[in-house]
């Protein structure tokens, strides 16, 4: 049958009506969410999730062995595409898979019904892959369209409280899912509240319409502080309010949106918490200029301003401006943000006035789950503190963080080391002693391995910190890592047991900190083990023998988000760490693709965009000073060390600032020569040193942002290269306002495993050069002075020499 003969088919109600016992080629697209067998065909069950229930159950017919096993090969494939696995399975049957993992899958089938049944027979079967469904919900084909539609669909069952299926709980889902799912619900949420707001306004248009007959007499019953209560604004905030609640107080998973929505109606003004770090840093002279506090308040966010990078470059307006953004920002330097737009394609390199706004912020915080917010940014003015031409006051523009979206960050205190708040020791499991009646209290770090129910009055667990103990104990039950080939020794982990009460607590924690709903729905296939949920904890345990074995009860245990790793003392950061790279060593990362998003709550693991997974685990080994240190290694891994040889580059002359801005596609081993004029600096004496340059006109009051370029030297290393035996206040006090020479070439800074940002970074420049650059010019200056002198006066003795005659 060809192609054009095959009836696409969006809905099981299109095949109403069709003519008995004629054969009908249709196509769809939908969820698969079991396989069973029979003895002479396998039946594939997917569902729409939408109003109509709809079901389609399709059957892969064999009737001899070589049909037979190619049917189980057509299923088997479908397996290993979706990442299911059945290894120790006897059949191929499994049901509700759709809570495990969302295969969506284009279906072609022959319909035929006969005497009111119907059925349906496969021909083709095509699996989809998650990103791919996401990515075609962009099109306006009807694939692109019923996809849209089941993943709506998907979020209204999700949202039913009998249901058990939830995004969170998705085996391999991705952060591109779950940035995809959020956008769909705050859409949706959007749409409805744009209906109830036109539907109150509208009815108070009505009402206030049918009251103007009376209006005279009812202000001359009304007493004033009932003519207030009764205002319009105040029936409509109320009436709006009050709808908006009724309409959405089922959708518990909506409800913290509409949190954050309702005070477009009602304005709420929240405290301003926001501090400035406990650490002392050097501010950057972007900040220095006098501008009101940064208030985290609730933002409304039904009113956010639509925007392009293009518009706010362009933009003069100094009025603040609500956006919904992206934002990406390093962890350890929240200073500077870089926003794109919702909804435009993941970029790796982050190109500021190319790709994405930099937006300066002065305090410190962390982003929740996700780095979509609402903020309010506002157009600065940028002083030049540092100009020494007093009579004209230089000065440029920046774009600054004025509000940030309530409940979306939290205030980072970066003290590094803090000491232990627990009177317990915290130890690995290779240091516990104990001896025969001794009871111990100490605090352990581990992977929660698995966790079994039999006992009714307490629950067992395995926890392993990847070190071993021969101490004698209960049999480690299910101790494997994420599969049965990554086992862990008998003697590598430890047993615990937790009374009811505790345990509770224990799993609210876990509920509310991984966004998970139970312990006990987390397990795969009935099984005890719980490792493909990569759950780090913090146990306080009492310790003791019971039958001349070990007997660990844990008192309290609490998740251990990596989140939190910079808050956490020393001690802790340090088993932490052990964990970590311990299981990089333990299990191939690549067997932890199907869990990346799970792992990355409470590992350092990140998920490249070519499907790559890498730990990011800090090195403790030098102590406190490590943990920063690692990370601006990591930060500045591509970073061109300040004394290379510049004669492995090719270099080119460019002196077009805002050309070298704007820059898409430049190699690591272009250097370009610039010269330009330093107008400002910021300094961090064991991180960074910025230099601001611009090759615009200083005699103008205002410089063009295009035309200021940012040179930036990155590290310790290459911080003292660049000073020598100077002191680099020596910048402020002889070199701004000078014209210097530099050798620049394009590097990226990473923000995480799979974004950087473009800098510009100098090569073979200190500030003896510098000063060496300043002293030629000034001896060519002096030089060229004198010998205009010399010139002049030999002019001018020239001029008024007298003329002698000589007479023959």
């Amino acid at each position: 049958m060809s192609d054009s003969a095959i009836k696409w088919v969006s809905s099981l109600h299109e095949l109403e009506g069709q003519p008995d016992k004629t054969p009908i080629e249709i196509q769809f697209i939908s969820v698969l969410t079991s396989v069973t067998s029979t003895c002479n065909y396998y039946l594939l069950q997917l569902q729409d999730f939408n109003e109509n229930n709809d079901c389609y159950k399709v059957k892969v017919r064999f009737n001899c062995s070589t049909s037979c096993r190619l049917a189980r090969i057509t299923i088997s494939l479908i397996y290993h595409f979706f990442d299911i696995n059945m290894y120790g399975k006897i059949t191929m049957d499994i049901e509700d898979m759709h809570l495990r993992k969302l295969c969506f899958v284009k279906c072609t089938a022959t319909y035929i019904s006969s005497k009111g049944k119907s059925a349906l027979y496969l021909n083709d079967i095509e699996p989809i892959r998650l990103n791919d469904a996401i990515l075609a919900t962009k099109e306006k084909d009807p694939a692109g369209e019923k996809l849209s539609q089941l993943f709506n669909d998907l979020i209204r069952y999700e949202e039913s409280p009998e249901n058990e299926f939830k995004f969170t709980k998705l085996s391999g889902s991705t952060s591109e899912l779950f940035d995809f799912i959020e956008n769909l619900k705050f859409n949706a949420i959007k749409s409805k509240l744009k209906d109830t707001l036109f539907s109150n306004l509208l009815m108070q248009r009505v009402n206030d319409d049918s009251q103007d007959t009376f209006s005279s007499q009812a202000l001359d019953s009304q007493q004033p502080s009932t003519i207030f209560l009764t205002s319009k604004n105040a029936m409509a905030s109320q009436d709006l309010k009050s709808t908006a609640n009724d309409s959405f107080e089922s959708c518990e998973e909506v409800l913290p949106m509409v949190e954050e929505i309702v005070p477009m109606i009602e304005e709420i003004e929240s405290d301003s918490n926001t501090s400035a770090c406990s650490q002392p840093r050097k501010k950057s002279k972007l900040d220095t200029q006098s501008s009101s506090a940064i208030v985290a308040t609730a933002l409304d966010s039904q009113s956010f301003e639509p925007w392009s990078l293009q518009s706010l470059l362009a933009s003069t307006d100094d009025s603040p401006k609500t956006i919904r953004c992206k934002i990406a920002y390093h962890t350890s330097d929240c200073s500077r943000l870089y926003i794109t737009e919702v909804g435009s394609k993941e970029i790796n390199n982050l190109n500021p006035m190319v790709n994405c706004l930099e937006i300066h912020c002065d305090f410190q915080f962390s982003l929740k789950e996700s780095s979509i917010a609402v903020i309010e940014i506002v157009r600065k003015r940028w002083i030049f503190l540092h100009n020494n031409n007093d009579n004209v006051n230089v000065h440029s523009y920046y774009w600054g963080l004025s509000k940030f979206e309530n409940g979306d960050y939290r205030v980072i205190d970066k003290e590094v080391a803090k000491p232990r708040t627990s009177k317990d020791p915290l130890i690995l499991f290779k240091d516990l002693q104990l001896k025969l009646g001794e009871v111990k209290y100490a605090d352990m770090m581990g992977l929660l391995v698995s966790c079994s129910f039999e006992k009714s009055s307490f629950t067992s667990m395995v926890f392993t910190d990847f070190t071993t103990n021969d101490i004698e104990q209960k049999y480690l039950f299910d101790r494997f890592i994420v599969s049965f080939d990554n086992k862990l020794q008998t003697n590598e982990g430890y047993r615990v047991i937790m009374y009811s009460n505790q345990f509770d607590q224990f799993n609210r924690a876990v509920k509310e900190k991984l966004g998970t709903e139970d312990i006990r729905e987390m397990m795969k296939y009935n099984e005890a083990n719980l490792t493909h949920c990569g759950i780090v904890c913090k146990l306080s345990l009492k310790i003791q023998f019971y039958n001349n074995k070990l007997n660990l009860i844990a008192r309290a245990i609490e998740p251990v988000l990596f989140n939190t790793f910079i808050d956490r003392d020393t001690e802790e950061r340090m088993a932490l760490t052990y964990i970590y790279n311990s299981l990089a060593r333990f299990i191939s990362l690549q067997d932890l693709e199907p869990y990346s998003y799970v792992y990355s709550k409470c590992f350092p693991i990140r998920k490249s965009s070519q499907g790559y997974i890498t730990m990011e685990s800090p090195n403790m080994s030098d102590g406190v000073e490590a943990v920063p240190e690692y990370d601006n290694v990591r930060k500045y891994a591509n970073i061109p060390r300040l004394n290379s040889n510049v004669i492995n580059y090719k270099i080119i002359d460019e002196n077009d600032i805002a050309t070298l801005n704007m820059i898409r596609n430049a190699d690591d081993m272009t250097l370009f020569n610039i010269t330009a004029k330093l107008i400002e600096y910021d300094i961090d004496d064991e991180d960074f040193v910025n230099l601001y340059v611009t090759d615009d006109l200083i005699s103008k009051k205002t410089i063009d942002p295009n035309r200021i370029l940012k040179i930036q030297i990155f590290g310790r290393d290459n911080i003292n290269y660049f000073k020598g035996n100077n002191q680099l206040g020596i910048i402020g006090r002889e070199l701004v306002d000078c014209q210097l020479n530099f050798k620049i070439v394009r590097s990226m800074v990473k923000l995480n495993e799979y974004t950087s940002i473009v800098s510009w970074c100098p090569i073979e420049c200190t500030l003896e050069e510098l000063k060496y650059q300043l002293e030629l010019k000034t001896r060519k200056a002096s030089s060229a002075t004198q010998e205009i002198s010399i010139k002049l006066e030999e002019s001018a003795n020239y001029a008024i020499q007298p003329k002698v005659e000589v007479l023959r």
